[in-house]
């Protein structure tokens, strides 16, 4: 052997349920050292506060979450693995876990308002997507990643839904024509089809080029070309990999590259030096995200 046995190398032979109760050690741990740390300073005349603390209006959650986590995220980025404590400005209360979960469930319902316009909802799949033409900032999409990070670390579960690739792309890698069915079924069997077509007419019976069209929030048709001149490109036998694997790719990665980058950052603020990144698949992270979905 070339070494001492470690799980972190073997992570195969864990069940999630056994995975899951290593990180809330884990995290369990890191809050208590984080808390030992700030007694520490305390006592040497650097007075800090031991837990991550949050003073939140109600009807300005979101300005007030961004403005806080983006100075902690700046000033003081270890104090995001701190435990999390909530108060609702003008409200008696102590947050023994209630709070935190009513904050978290406040944030999602309005993050992920239609309205808010940072997220699409997929009605045929019940999920959500980046939008990859929304107006927010690169520090809104940091916050979700944060809040995301912050829900894991303290075990609260979040009423959202991601496709899978989301997961995926959270752990490194990068979104796949394979990843598409999950997120738009009925897209993923229309390429599907144009592959597994065994006639010599491609052009003739699908019209494609490889322009290709999609919409924003708005309704307004857009347009990308997935080469130069693809307007010009008509997709054939020869081609059609080529095309369904540069349109997946954009979907999935380039047309959505910032805010999901910004979204990425934010979460491994918080997840960075866990044993997230190596122990847990992404079908796994989504059990801790949103639970199971047979419930």
């Amino acid at each position: 052997m070339d070494g001492p046995f470690s799980f972190l190398n073997h992570a195969f032979v864990l069940t999630p349920a056994v995975k899951a109760l290593g990180l809330y050690y884990d995290n369990r741990i890191r809050m208590y050292n984080e808390r030992n740390l700030s007694m520490f300073q305390m006592l040497v005349g650097n007075p800090a506060n031991p837990y991550l603390r949050l003073n939140v209006r109600r009807d300005h959650i979101i300005d007030d979450a961004l403005y806080r986590l983006e100075m902690l995220a700046l000033e003081d980025p270890s104090s995001l693995k701190k435990q999390l404590v909530v108060e609702f400005e003008g409200e008696q209360g102590i947050d023994e876990g209630g709070l935190s979960k009513e904050f978290f469930q406040l944030v999602v319902e309005e993050v992920f308002n239609p309205d808010f316009a940072m997220f699409t909802l997929n009605n045929e799949t019940q999920t959500y997507w980046f939008n990859p033409t929304s107006f927010e900032s690169d520090a809104q999409f940091k916050l979700i990643g944060i809040i995301l990070g912050l829900a894991i670390y303290n075990n609260i579960i979040l009423d959202v839904h991601f496709p899978m690739v989301v997961y995926y792309k959270l752990l490194g890698k990068r979104g796949t024509y394979r990843d598409l069915s999950d997120w738009n079924p009925s897209l993923a069997q229309g390429l599907d089809q144009l592959l597994s077509y065994e006639g010599d007419n491609i052009e003739d019976v699908f019209m494609q080029t490889f322009r290709i069209t999609y919409q924003d929030v708005f309704g307004t048709v857009l347009t990308h070309d997935l080469k130069e001149d693809g307007d010009k490109i008509l997709v054939n036998q020869q081609n059609r990999r080529e095309f369904v694997d540069a349109y997946a790719d954009f979907l999935l990665n380039k047309s959505i590259e910032k805010q999901f980058s910004a979204f990425r950052r934010g979460f491994l603020l918080v997840t960075d030096d866990s044993p997230l990144q190596i122990l847990f698949r992404p079908e796994e992270v989504e059990l801790l995200v949103c639970g199971s979905k047979n419930l």
